[in-house]
Parts: structure tokens; C-alpha cells; sequence
């Protein structure tokens, strides 16, 4: 009896032609990855750059609305108004009257 001659393999390719194949894809990917990651880190360091830049020009424009204010503040009372503010509506006296007058420390005394 004659048996039938077996089906012939194809030949497959070495197995370090697959693990390299294999390693390659993966390198492709990561590489990939990290280009994706890259980007949105660019993105948000980007985002976050001008959100200091406006909060900068925001600083700005507090200190220069604080600088006004004080200016105005100070413009809106003279001297004698504030006495005047002091000892008529808030009962405060100057200092001389503050302090009961003695002969101790008188000078010359």
C-alpha cells in the first residue's frame, strides 16, 4: 500500500523575524502615544500660558483701580474736615484734652 504523500508545510517565516515584527509594531505605537500625549501636554501648557497672561493684565488693572481709589480718597478729605469729622460726629478729642493736665510734669517743674 502506498500512502499519500503528506501536503507540503509552507515554510514559516524565522521566529525572530516575528518577535521583531511584533517588537517594531509595538515601538510604532508607543511612539505614537507619546506624539499624542505631547500634544495635549502642548495644548494645556498653551491654555494655561495665556490664562497668566490675563490674570496678569487683570493684576495690572486691580493695582492701577486701587491706585485711583486711594487717590480719591485722599482728595475727598482735607485735614481740618477729618477734625472736624472726629470731634462733632465720632466725640473724639485732641490729645491735649485727652490727658488730664499736672503740675508734675510740667515743664520747667
Amino acid at each position: 500500500m502506498r500512502y499519500a504523500a503528506a501536503p507540503k508545510r509552507r515554510a514559516s517565516p524565522p521566529r525572530s523575524a516575528t518577535v521583531s515584527a511584533a517588537l517594531v509594531a509595538m515601538a510604532v505605537l508607543a511612539a505614537a502615544a507619546l506624539c499624542v500625549v505631547m500634544l495635549f501636554m502642548r495644548a494645556r501648557a498653551s491654555a494655561l500660558d495665556a490664562e497668566c497672561a490675563d490674570l496678569a493684565a487683570r493684576i495690572e488693572e486691580l493695582r492701577d483701580e486701587r491706585a485711583r481709589a486711594r487717590i480719591e480718597l485722599e482728595s475727598i478729605f482735607t485735614l481740618a474736615e477729618l477734625e472736624d469729622i472726629a470731634v462733632n460726629e465720632l466725640g473724639m478729642r485732641p490729645k491735649a484734652e485727652s490727658v488730664p493736665y499736672s503740675e508734675y510734669f510740667a515743664p520747667g517743674a
